[in-house]
């Protein structure tokens, strides 16, 4: 178990093509954190040329985003918005005009003191926008599929953070389904150099949950993806991690059946 986080960290999800579930890992661990453990957390969409993680937690065309802020209209405070489960929000626009990115791990720094964890919902690739989220970061964490393409795509990323020396916290491997052409998490490890920490299962409740503009977490919170973010959030803060019941019954079903094999 990690050490407990008693000081405010910034946590940037960070990944090397889109589609692979950033921005649904970062709004489920927002949830699970503020609501499950008690935490006061903050997410930031910091893809300024492409957000969603407003749509993702029901903050539909705020009329104050980040855009704002990094351009210096409107102070943070003014920006940040909360979700019924207690989570804060700064999300980001489509809204056009220069911004300052460059900026963002200052005009974070400036509300530190109200929070406990700051989760980062970073561009996906190697842009400038990225490099921006990598900065303002203390540590990151890779989300990837178990496709070999994609994660030796990853090594871009986790270069450019030894380069910028920012500490990489570990792999989120999604959309695991267990089949014979996907990577097993071992062998993502061992490919990468840095530990494999969640491995989120492919889950049909996931599309649903966000047509209804909400996390897996929230909306079904007994899925065997909202387990694995539960247990994600509960290593990420450093905190004990119990498996529900229905989570253990399969465990046991799995150990049986992998034992007749």
């Amino acid at each position: 178990m990690r050490e407990r986080i008693d000081m405010t960290k910034v946590i940037g999800v960070v990944s090397a093509k889109g589609g692979v579930g950033k921005t649904t890992t970062v709004a489920n661990l927002g949830v699970i954190a503020a609501a499950e453990f008690g935490r006061k957390v903050l997410a930031v969409d910091a893809n300024i040329s492409a957000p969603n993680l407003g749509m993702y937690l029901g903050i539909i065309n705020p009329p104050v985003t980040l855009h704002d802020v990094l351009q210096e209209k409107f102070s943070i405070r003014r920006s940040i918005y909360t979700h019924s489960t207690g989570l804060h929000v700064l999300p980001a626009s489509f809204s056009e005009g220069p911004t300052d990115q460059k900026e963002l791990r200052r005009k974070i720094e400036s509300v530190f003191h109200d929070y406990d964890i700051i989760f980062l919902d970073s561009p996906p690739g190697m842009s400038d926008e990225v490099i921006a989220a990598m900065k303002a970061s203390d540590e990151i964490i890779l989300i990837t599929n178990p496709e070999s393409p994609i994660v030796t795509t990853t090594l871009k990323n986790i270069k450019l953070a030894g380069e910028m020396k920012v500490s990489v916290a570990g792999i989120v491997l999604n959309r695991m389904c267990e089949r014979e052409y996907e990577m097993s998490p071992s062998e993502v490890g061992d490919c990468l150099g840095v530990p494999v920490i969640a491995t989120i299962p492919e889950d049909p409740r996931i599309p649903e949950a966000v047509s209804r503009a909400m996390p897996v977490a929230q909306c079904f919170p007994d899925s065997g993806s909202s387990e694995e973010f539960r247990a994600l959030a509960a290593y990420l803060l450093g905190e004990e991690h119990v498996p529900g019941f229905f989570v253990r019954i399969k465990k046991l079903f799995d150990s049986v059946k992998n034992f007749f094999r």
